[in-house]
């Protein structure tokens, strides 16, 4: 089953008022049945660093949450793929970005 962001919103978010209700909420509705809790808790873990490392290195300037932006210590070498949908620029800012960043960038539209 494909992840709905609406019903998510409306069974996790919607009157949760704290990080762990939040988290119980969302264990409750996603765990699968077959995984230890000790699992589920150390994937939310890792979940959440990663989501605040993207936050980090995506957020720009300036804004009510204005940070530093991160920047990678070297270039990739290797070959670098971009994936796009046709005629979408929203990540048109990324794609300039990123092929500052790889020696081998090309970028596909489906």
């Amino acid at each position: 089953q494909a992840f709905d962001p609406d019903a998510f919103r409306a069974k996790v978010l919607t009157n949760a008022h704290s990080k762990t209700e939040r988290r119980m909420r969302a264990m409750f509705h996603y765990m699968p049945g077959y995984m230890q809790r000790r699992e589920w808790d150390r994937l939310l873990d890792l979940w959440e660093r990663n989501m605040e490392f993207l936050y980090t290195v995506t957020v720009p300037k300036f804004g009510p949450k204005r940070r530093d932006l991160w920047q990678p210590d070297g270039v990739v070498k290797g070959p670098t793929l971009h994936l796009r949908a046709a005629g979408s620029n929203e990540f048109a800012a990324a794609e300039h970005i990123n092929a500052r960043y790889c020696s081998n960038f090309t970028v596909k539209s489906l």
